[in-house]
């Protein structure tokens, strides 16, 4: 599955257990059986526990994180900072196109 690499397998096998604590059964029971899975791969067993403390940290991580970091912008705007569509049209710093209230 890895050729000759059981610390992708330990990887993969620690990430989804420890990502998975605090979800709902059938996530956990997912997690489960891909570690299962990459230990009968050959998975380093002495590094799971480490990925699977990494996998608590990007969970959380993740949870902490806004849903939507980009901010808002008009439709079609790839510009990664705000618009103030209350002053009507604007400049769109990102794109060079003026940015008008609902994207048009």
């Amino acid at each position: 599955m890895a050729g000759d690499r059981p610390d992708l397998l330990a990887e993969v096998a620690g990430v989804s257990l420890g990502s998975s604590e605090g979800k709902v059964p059938e996530y956990r029971a997912q997690a489960r059986a891909i570690a299962e899975l990459y230990r009968a791969a050959g998975a380093d067993e002495g590094m799971i526990p480490a990925w699977i403390e990494e996998g608590r940290r990007r969970a959380e991580a993740a949870r902490r994180r806004p849903p939507f970091s980009g901010g808002v912008r008009p439709s079609g705007c790839p510009a990664r900072v705000g618009h103030d569509y209350a002053s009507g049209p604007s400049r769109c710093p990102g794109a060079g196109h003026n940015a008008v209230k609902g994207g048009k």
